[in-house]
């Protein structure tokens, strides 16, 4: 559970919340006593899960959008203020994303559009929404769930990984210029968790965590503030010893221990 000294009293917007990390971000920051706004494309789940969480003495509202819709994403989320009583918001965890992986022979750029419109654009639309309210107060928290892929393009995961990696180098650059202005920025890049995004994928998962322990952990570095944070520590080597190393011998090692398992992988489907 997250320490509730560093997340109480604040409000905090999760996107991607009727599931997966979502969802228990949305656990774990309200026993902590954060006020939540809750933002997922389906509506149903949302409100199942808000029901859920009405006993923990916290406010919460939640609206049905598809952050990659622009126009209804910045509607849902004036609403959820309005809703919060507040004029902005003191942290926005921007989690919402699809995890589809597909063969190079299957290569679709529509398929890759897709991913690129929900993790990177719809990550995009957000901080839209929120910017300019934490920075006219002076005050803020921006946080993007990257993932470990965005270090290293692999087999099946290419396109996933260019949306992520896209995410961090924006939030990177945006970083800089924004804490003048008193707002923070914190990428998070994840490995393996166990959630319905990876469920279907017949790839190595090695170092996979459990949504609970993986969102503890994920809390801790944003109390902190932290820059970045990279995990769990033999993911995160692994993936980092990839790329570090000469671009012929990363290669022969994927060709060696992973397109053994691709050869024989069915093409993915989106999660959210």
């Amino acid at each position: 559970m997250a320490r509730a000294n560093g997340f109480r009293g604040q409000s905090i917007l999760i996107t991607g919340a009727s599931s997966g990390l979502g969802e228990e971000f949305a656990r774990q920051l309200a026993s902590a006593g954060a006020n939540l706004g809750l933002v997922a494309r389906r509506g149903d789940k949302l409100l199942r899960l808000t029901d859920e969480l009405a006993d923990r003495g916290v406010k919460i509202a939640c609206q049905a959008a598809d952050v990659g819709d622009r126009s209804r994403l910045n509607q849902a989320i004036d609403s959820i203020r309005h809703e919060l009583g507040i004029a902005a918001f003191d942290r926005a965890i921007l989690n919402a994303g699809v995890g589809t992986t597909f063969r190079a022979r299957d290569f679709e750029a529509g398929q890759v559009e897709a991913i690129l419109r929900t993790n990177f654009l719809g990550a995009a639309n957000t901080i839209e929404a929120v910017l300019p309210g934490m920075i006219a107060a002076g005050a803020g928290h921006v946080i993007g769930i990257s993932s470990l892929s965005a270090k290293r393009g692999l087999p099946l995961g290419y396109a996933y990984g260019a949306s992520k990696a896209a995410l961090t180098m924006m939030l990177d650059g945006l970083r800089v210029e924004l804490e003048a202005e008193g707002v923070d920025v914190t990428v998070i890049h994840p490995g393996f968790i166990r959630t319905p995004m990876i469920a279907d994928q017949k790839t190595p998962q090695p170092g996979v965590l459990e949504p609970t322990v993986a969102v503890r952990r994920m809390l801790r570095a944003i109390e902190k503030r932290k820059y970045q944070y990279d995990f769990p520590f033999s993911t995160a080597f692994l993936t980092g010893s990839l790329r570090r190393m000469p671009l012929w011998l990363s290669h022969r090692l994927l060709r060696r221990f992973v397109m053994p398992t691709v050869e024989d992988a069915e093409p993915g489907r989106p999660v959210q």
